[in-house]
């Protein structure tokens, strides 16, 4: 029975070491929302330098990673949003998702998310609209990656790409806050060492003359003290 006992409390001991190991926690929705409106944002920032003949754009599809599941509808919305916004309100025009298959059904075009370059420059010259955008997007330990494509509906060549990196402020505060806690900790830790060294040196020289410096390992000078105050 107590040996029983004793490999019970062993694998507890190990599940507690190795499971957070193997399965880091998950991130939670807000920390993930943060880093899905900071990559979005980074993307538009770049998209703004495109040519300013692209006007009007629409989210041809953004896929999920098969590594990481993500709500890819939460990123199209926000980059709507976003790209709507851009350099207040001015640069581009946006035609959003449910807008743009309702429309191609009503002039009887085909629309599907597989990628099709055909089929962009078809639907593109029929609805007016200047590019899509697709891509891929991806959860990572503590980031959001978007590999990001631009095609122009004129060419089907494409006139922008980029992999952007999506990270949480509050995250990185966080870690950066641990990062000097722990910094500072281990200074004070030092400086305590130092002052208890300096401390029972000064002791041990009162004892003997140069065993302090015997202990803060200066050894010659310790030994000189020693002759010279014996």
């Amino acid at each position: 029975m107590r040996k029983q006992l004793e490999i019970v409390i062993i694998m507890l001991f190990i599940s507690i070491i190795w499971i957070p190991a193997v399965f880091p926690q998950t991130l939670n929705v807000a920390s993930i929302n943060n880093m899905i409106d900071d990559a979005v944002n980074k993307a538009v920032e770049s998209l703004v330098s495109v040519d300013t003949k692209i006007k009007t754009i629409a989210i041809w599809s953004i896929e999920a990673s098969s590594e990481s599941p993500i709500d890819v509808a939460s990123i199209e919305k926000n980059f709507t949003r976003a790209l709507i916004k851009a350099n207040n309100y001015s640069r581009f025009t946006v035609i959003d998702g449910t807008v743009l298959q309702m429309r191609a059904s009503e002039l009887n075009l085909e629309f599907s998310k597989v990628i099709d370059r055909s089929k962009m420059i078809e639907i593109g010259k029929a609805l007016n609209i200047d590019a899509f955008l697709y891509g891929s997007a991806a959860l990572g330990d503590e980031e959001v990656i978007l590999n990001l494509n631009l095609v122009s509906t004129q060419t089907g060549a494409l006139v922008w790409w980029d992999e952007i990196k999506g990270q949480d402020p509050v995250l990185i505060a966080k870690r950066e806050h641990e990062a000097k806690a722990a910094q500072l900790a281990l200074e004070k830790e030092q400086a305590a060492k130092k002052w208890k060294s300096k401390a029972d040196a000064t002791l041990r020289s009162l004892l003997l003359p140069g065993l302090g410096q015997l202990y803060t390992e200066t050894n010659s000078r310790g030994i000189s003290f020693f002759f010279i105050e014996g």
